[in-house]
């Protein structure tokens, strides 16, 4: 419903600092329902200051065209990385794998425990997926796209069989439309984490209507361990409760899955850092750097050449890419230079 331009603040002395644009696509701008999705997800998100949420700095009318001034990350999305790593024949080691999931658990404790003036408002992302993960080139994790989010006590409704969301990454109980709580949202990271680490997801079909069976049925996915026998039964038995049908049988919190991740990282050595995953992510996608003579450039400069020279990076490690890569519910981002 959107698009998403690079742009830049200035200031005085030379001050710039890059931001993203998000508008609504101008054939959508007269229609009420996008509009007050756009809103939403802006009053929703402005609410949100974590390390882990991208964040929201502005909202405006341009005509009649709504915008979000937002966080610009000079990165990629998880589902780019996936997507790299699958073509130039690499994995994801587990210890990055485990590290992305951890910042997911914080930025996911931090809207279902959100609070504001009279009380507890948590807020349910409904759309935990690689898209909406970004990664940074220093390694920040950060959780993006609030649009389908869903507060505790708001009187929206969803109309009746339109589910919000990627179909591919829901819990049984918000595919067949019943009330959801935060439980949904880790059910959808339980998803992300066994694709991180078996390279498939546990539910998949061939029309969307055999995904939606296999996420509703009550036969659990094949263990993570039968895909990826290097697996450890630690890891093994986390997904198992992350991905169980019954919410009640799932992780409870946030906090709770983070401890079991975190127990796990500590047991077997697994521990890294932003460092090391930003490292990951810049060897992936080819230098996201300038040489040394030309560090002078300004930073969204660096920026511009980096976006010039991508599809370039794209071609040289895997092969152009064709349109329909990313999936049936994957939709591009246009990203248009100045």
């Amino acid at each position: 419903m959107a698009e998403v331009f690079l742009a830049v603040h200035e200031g005085p002395e030379g001050f710039e600092k890059p931001v993203a644009i998000k508008q609504i696509l101008p054939h959508l701008a007269s229609d009420e329902h996008f509009v007050r999705m756009f809103l939403d997800e802006a009053r929703i998100a402005a609410r949100l200051s974590h390390p882990n949420i991208v964040q929201i700095f502005d909202l405006g009318v341009e005509g009649q065209i709504h915008y979000l001034a937002m966080e610009y990350l000079f990165g990629e999305s998880l589902a780019r990385l996936e997507e790299q790593l699958v073509r130039s024949g690499r994995t994801l080691p587990l210890e990055a794998s485990l590290f992305i999931a951890t910042n997911l658990c914080l930025a996911l404790h931090h809207a279902h425990t959100f609070s504001l003036g009279a009380g507890p408002q948590p807020i349910v992302h409904r759309d935990v997926s690689p898209s909406n993960v970004l990664l940074s080139f220093d390694g920040a994790v950060k959780l993006a796209d609030f649009g389908v989010a869903k507060v505790k006590g708001s009187q929206k409704t969803t109309t009746i069989g339109l589910i919000k969301g990627k179909v591919g990454y829901m819990a049984p109980e918000q595919i067949l439309g019943e009330p959801i709580d935060s439980r949904a949202d880790l059910f959808a990271l339980g998803i992300v984490l066994y694709e991180l680490v078996t390279g498939r997801v546990p539910f998949a079909g061939k029309s969307m209507r055999a995904v939606f069976d296999a996420v509703t049925n009550p036969e659990p996915p094949a263990p993570a361990s039968s895909i990826n026998p290097a697996l450890p039964a630690q890891i093994d038995a986390l997904l198992a409760r992350a991905l169980r049908k019954r919410p009640d049988d799932r992780f409870q919190t946030a906090a709770d899955f983070l401890e079991a991740l975190e127990d796990a990282q500590r047991s077997l050595s697994l521990v890294t850092n932003s460092l090391s995953l930003g490292r990951l992510v810049e060897r992936t996608f080819g230098p996201a750097r300038l040489p040394h003579s030309e560090k002078s450039q300004s930073t969204v400069s660096r920026i511009l050449a980096y976006l010039d020279a991508e599809p370039l990076t794209r071609a040289a490690e895997g092969g152009a890419a064709k349109p329909g890569d990313a999936g049936f519910d994957e939709a591009p981002t246009l990203v248009r230079k100045r």
